[in-house]
């Protein structure tokens, strides 16, 4: 059953793409969001808490999270990129009811429609404030998981070559969110599980360190401190030699 949801999954998130054969951006990301479920839902703290949870829900769920937004790219590629917030659905209820229409039309000679409307529950109920169902919570921290990190970088970066723009913005981006504490204010506010929060916040120490070294080398700064280095060096008075 899963194997073929997922194959109907992956027809659903491919992308037409005037660069390559086809853009796999968020069928790559539905992937790590499934991987992300699964593990999550494995992890002791979550056993503890949510004893009883529908897999197929979940892992479908994951698999189906973004498929509005690819259908919209499909039947909008041409559209102004102003409509387009980014290349996640977060904070878009038009996006998310795409995925449950979606969800419904790909899905209903599948399997029964009670397990459909529990798979669209999910979908739908992860990106609310007040989760309570267990599948729901899991994906939620599954997908703000996948924006933290290095991971969380090239989620962003491929909104802005999306939009014409590049590496610049990115590193603005980051300052501005350090500046105003985004991530901090993301590590406290987006996570239901303390392990997951934890793993998070070991995901953007390793981002800071990416990120430093791509604005040194964006900014040549490697080389410039080389050329400060050797112009220390000839500077050196010569030592007198040894009688």
């Amino acid at each position: 059953m899963l194997d073929r949801i997922k194959e109907i999954a992956k027809n659903a998130l491919m992308l037409p793409a005037s660069w390559c054969e086809r853009d796999n951006f968020l069928w790559e990301r539905s992937q790590r969001l499934v991987n992300n479920v699964n593990l999550i839902a494995s992890l002791q703290e979550v056993i503890d808490k949510q004893t009883d949870f529908d897999r197929l829900s979940l892992t479908s769920a994951a698999y189906f999270n973004e498929a509005g937004l690819a259908s919209f790219l499909k039947s909008e590629k041409n559209a102004p990129l102003q409509v387009i917030p980014s290349f996640s659905a977060a904070g878009n209820d038009h996006l998310i009811y795409l995925s449950t229409e979606v969800v419904i039309e790909q899905l209903k000679s599948l399997i029964p429609r009670q397990t459909i409307n529990k798979i669209n529950s999910v979908i739908v109920h992860s990106y609310e404030n007040d989760q309570k169902d267990p599948e729901a919570i899991i994906l939620s921290d599954a997908r703000n998981l996948d924006d933290m990190g290095v991971v969380g970088i090239f989620n962003e970066l491929k909104n802005y070559l999306f939009a014409g723009k590049g590496i610049n913005h990115l590193l603005k981006s980051w300052d501005s969110k350090i500046d105003y504490a985004y991530w901090q204010t993301r590590l406290d506010e987006s996570f239901h599980f303390e392990t997951v929060r934890e793993i998070a916040r070991k995901r953007l120490y390793a981002a800071h360190f990416f990120m430093k070294q791509l604005k040194l080398e964006v900014c040549a700064l490697d080389i410039e401190k080389f050329i400060k280095h050797q112009k220390k060096k000839t500077k050196q008075p010569p030592q007198n030699p040894e009688k």
